[in-house]
């Protein structure tokens, strides 16, 4: 498959609790450039419920980002998204998922979007042999939203 610049991908990871969607990691991958983003939390974790801790906990653990981590405040993700898109003329979004696809809807344009379903065959992991990011703690690879994106292009690449 010929990839092109317009070929954007887009992965997001964060904490689904019961204040909604808190994203904490967002990255772009364009078969030559990419870019990641680690947002603050929005609040002292001591705030959460039990039970969204809990949920944050399993978080961490799963993607190797904490609760603290982040440089970005978590409103700044509109200027970002517009940022990193305004390279592009008419860039095609890739993400995988649509709970993911719907977060991103959020903010931009629903024909922007393209989903890479879930249930296809093979996983992202069968690509797992491209090194995670420098934000996470010793995590499987493919746990990651850099890694990820770089994943979902070759996936692409390969199968589609």
């Amino acid at each position: 498959m010929n990839q092109h610049r317009e070929d954007i991908f887009v992965d997001i990871q964060g904490y689904n609790c019961s204040y909604g969607y808190i994203p904490k990691e967002i990255a772009f991958y364009d078969g030559i450039c990419c870019s990641n983003y680690l947002f603050k939390a929005p609040f002292n974790k001591n705030m959460l419920s039990p039970e969204d801790k809990k949920i944050v906990q399993w978080s961490e653990e799963y993607h190797g980002l904490e609760w603290e981590m982040g440089n970005i405040e978590l409103n700044e993700i509109d200027v970002i998204l517009k940022h990193v898109l305004g390279f592009y003329s008419s860039p095609k979004i890739h993400v995988k998922g649509i709970e993911k696809g719907n977060i991103l809807r959020k903010f931009l344009q629903e024909d922007y979007i393209n989903n890479i379903p879930i249930n296809r065959e093979p996983k992202l992991s069968k690509f797992k042999k491209i090194p995670g990011c420098y934000f996470h703690k010793n995590i499987n690879p493919w746990h990651c939203a850099l890694t990820n994106v770089k994943l979902m292009y070759n996936y692409k690449k390969n199968y589609e």
